[in-house]
């Protein structure tokens, strides 16, 4: 039958997704280029097609719940992409689209739910792969951050090189990549993709793999991101006392004391080998007791007072997305601000805000009844969203393609059965413990 799916449509939908999410990992900001032709965006074309074909031959079958989602959705994107700025007519409705149009991939998600729903063996690959690509990444930031540190002497070389990395074929363009000698002399190396280490972090705790576990919390590190240490440490912490009161025991197993030790030992001779100066590791805990009183706090503060007055001329309604304070953090961007929330509820104002949060209860709400089973998919989503309370991270394909993927991993692994998706994920990391389920 036509609605039933076979191996060539598995086939290939497993080399689309697949090229999607390892480009977007691998990628980061996304200024690949091949051929002229902008990766990310040729891929996100190729995929839109692709779940398509598969809803109209049946195979991605959408059932009311993700019709309703679609539908609202739609909306919801309408009312304050178009028809606010439009009427209000006080921001160029170019910015409007440019900020809003990332959300259309939340249409995407559905869809792979719908499709995913039916195939939980190939989600449970494509995790696998997404792990293993996550895995790679922390492994060349941490190898980028060994070289800066203590191998070259010229850090900025290390820096140029990296650049390079992110501007495959097209070497013009100028990405958001933070890999820098900051004013305290700690080398950092952050870029869109370290928001995903937390996940891989929670991920590997909750299926114990220590060395997993290490090698996420060291790239988390070597980020040097105070929200990322933050709302990881938090979302650990919401997890366990999940478990604990599910009635769950930890077990400390010798693999864990090995990685402490091992872990102990980095930080001592990084600490040893360090140049003159603070330690790395005091470095990092100076930067810690920084967070509400340095320079970069500041400039969040002095965002509260404009992005509230800009709120109050449009409390009901918002003044729709591209909308901005009287205060601009980028000339090129000057309607993105640090201060996710406090800017949304500016664009969206008090009904599109509700709107907003009704569309997320609706796919995890009901979750939290199935047990602490779901806990560290729960945390990081969690964590994900408090780091994003002081950082541009949301709107994005990067932040919303994690997003989605937890959310629809959090509505799989809830209706999976021991025997398909739980079974496979658990012998997936090898004896060494190092990828998540």
């Amino acid at each position: 039958m036509l609605s039933q799916d076979n191996s060539w449509t598995r086939a290939v939908t497993a080399v689309i997704v697949s090229a999607f999410a390892m480009e977007m990992l691998l990628a980061g900001p996304g200024f690949w280029y091949f051929g002229g032709l902008p990766v990310r965006r040729t891929l996100t074309a190729i995929l839109t097609l692709w779940m398509i074909f598969l809803f109209l031959s049946g195979r991605a079958p959408l059932r009311q719940g993700h019709v309703l989602l679609m539908v609202s959705l739609a909306l919801f994107m309408t009312i304050w992409i178009v028809l606010i700025p439009t009427l209000r007519a006080a921001q160029p409705i170019s910015d409007a689209v440019q900020e809003g149009l990332p959300l259309a991939l939340l249409f995407g998600g559905v869809f792979l739910h719908a499709y995913y729903r039916n195939n939980p063996d190939a989600w449970a690959a494509l995790r696998r792969l997404c792990g293993w690509t996550l895995a790679a990444v922390a492994v060349m930031a941490l190898a980028v951050w060994v070289l800066g540190t203590f191998v070259v002497s010229e850090p900025i070389i290390v820096a140029l090189g990296f650049l390079n990395f992110f501007t495959l074929g097209n070497e013009s363009l100028e990405p958001a990549v933070y890999v820098q000698t900051m004013p305290d002399g700690f080398f950092r190396v952050m870029w869109i993709t370290s928001t995903l280490m937390p996940a891989g972090l929670l991920y590997c705790l909750a299926s114990r793999r220590p060395f997993g576990a290490a090698l996420f919390a060291a790239a988390l590190f070597v980020s040097y991101t105070r929200a990322l240490w933050l709302a990881t440490a938090l979302a650990i912490v919401w997890a366990a006392l999940r478990y604990l009161i599910a009635g769950g025991r930890p077990r400390i197993t010798s693999a864990w004391l090995v990685v402490v030790i091992l872990a102990t030992g980095a930080v001592v001779g990084a600490d040893l080998f360090s140049d003159e100066g603070e330690s790395v590791s005091l470095r990092a805990f100076n930067r810690l007791v920084a967070t509400f009183s340095d320079e970069s706090a500041t400039d969040r503060v002095d965002q509260v007072g404009p992005l509230i007055d800009a709120w109050l001329s449009s409390p009901v309604f918002g003044l729709g997305m591209g909308g901005a304070a009287a205060i601009e953090r980028s000339d090129v961007v000057p309607y993105l601000y640090e201060l996710t929330y406090l800017a949304l509820l500016m664009k969206l104002g008090v009904f599109g805000s509700m709107a907003l949060i009704a569309m997320l209860a609706v796919v995890l709400v009901g979750r939290a009844q199935r047990g602490a089973s779901l806990a560290h998919i729960e945390a990081c989503i969690v964590a994900f969203l408090l780091a994003c309370a002081t950082n541009p991270y949301l709107l994005n394909l990067v932040g919303l393609s994690l997003l989605v993927f937890l959310i629809i991993d959090l509505n799989l692994v809830a209706r999976s059965t021991p025997a398909s998706l739980k079974k496979r994920s658990r012998g997936s990391g090898g004896k060494l413990g190092l990828m998540p389920p």
